[in-house]
């Protein structure tokens, strides 16, 4: 998609009411999922949460939707700062080495976009695999636990590649962008591609979560060989991975789904009749759905705390222990000091 030097292009504007408000919700979105995901990342780094095949998974989507975080958002806060100070962004020209760093921030915006439905598809296989199996399957090994969180990245890089490499810095209004530079129909077919392998993920997930509950109802009947308690602890922890499973997708496809579907009319009315007016929708559209496909990112911790055994263990240890420390400072702060002595009389 290319654009043209426009005549405003030398200058600088302020920001408007709209700016405003993408920047506020930037930054609540950066801070927000900057903290949590580093949260998650921190618990199963220091050993906090247990490193089980799953935890490891959930750190490989933290860290992909931390990357992600600093990306876009951070990207539009900087020029939001630079623009409300009246100077000029430092990589606002299109110099060699910002067209390289433009290429860079089209990878990494939609690598990282990709990576969770992947990984979540992953773990909903390894659940089905676990369940379906008649005796007690060993741990996945450290080498093929690798590969997989190898493929989770692999296969968005191998997706995105193609757009990376069409893109470089243009002059936009006051400001520089970092444009794809496809003919209209090329990026139409492409992010259609795109949504149809999204929607196919989501279906694949949902199909094997589908098989995954009902290989836990069958079971119910098996593993005679093991203890009640043990069943249902069993049970206890594939279901709460289901429930993540589910609720992670379906956090995800709320988030990521108006995008595609604002860029699939956006491609589709671009250079048609459409009237002013529903252009100027669909841009606003646009804006906002930016906005709120990073909605997934920021928040989509909060489920794992919520479903998951081990994150809420160690979430409970850890207000337990900050509530003890509480209380023993107020403890100490509320002791005398020393004991007054009055004189004999």
């Amino acid at each position: 998609m290319n654009t043209t030097q426009s005549p405003n292009a030398t200058e600088i504007l302020s920001l408007s009411s709209e700016d405003i408000t993408q920047l506020v919700a930037y930054f609540i979105i950066i801070v927000c999922g900057f903290v949590l995901n580093s949260f998650v990342i921190l618990l199963v780094w220091t050993n906090k949460v247990p490193r089980k095949n799953i935890n490891i998974f959930v750190v490989n989507m933290a860290i992909a939707d931390l990357i992600s975080l600093l990306g876009l958002p951070l990207s539009r806060v900087t020029s939001f700062l630079y623009r409300a100070n009246m100077t000029r962004h430092p990589l606002n020209d299109d110099t060699a080495r910002n067209n390289v760093l433009c290429s860079l921030f089209q990878f990494t915006v939609f690598t990282t976009l990709l990576v969770s439905p992947v990984t979540l598809l992953i773990i909903s296989l390894e659940r089905f695999r676990a369940v379906s199996a008649s005796v007690k399957l060993l741990p996945l090994s450290r080498v093929t636990l690798c590969a997989l969180v190898a493929v989770s990245w692999a296969t968005p890089i191998g997706v995105v590649a193609f757009l990376a490499i069409n893109s470089d810095i243009d002059p936009y209004y006051h400001d520089y962008g970092c444009f794809v530079h496809l003919s209209t129909s090329t990026l139409k077919h492409y992010f259609n591609s795109i949504a149809i392998c999204l929607v196919a993920l989501v279906l694949a997930i949902i199909a094997t979560n589908m098989g995954t509950i009902r290989r836990l109802v069958l079971s119910q009947t098996d593993g005679v060989n093991l203890l009640e308690a043990q069943r249902k602890r069993r049970r206890k922890m594939f279901r709460s991975a289901t429930r993540m499973i589910s609720s992670s997708t379906f956090l995800y496809a709320v988030c990521v789904a108006p995008r595609f579907i604002v860029l699939v009319l956006l491609f589709h009315y671009l250079k048609s009749n459409a009237s002013e007016d529903f252009i100027n929708f669909l841009d606003k559209a646009y804006i906002i759905t930016t906005v709120t496909i990073y909605v997934n990112a920021a928040f989509g911790p909060l489920i794992y705390f919520v479903f998951l055994e081990d994150f809420q263990e160690a979430l409970n240890k850890l207000m337990r222990h900050t509530n003890n420390m509480a209380r023993d400072a107020h403890e100490t702060s509320n002791e005398p000091e020393g004991i007054e002595l009055h004189p004999m009389r």
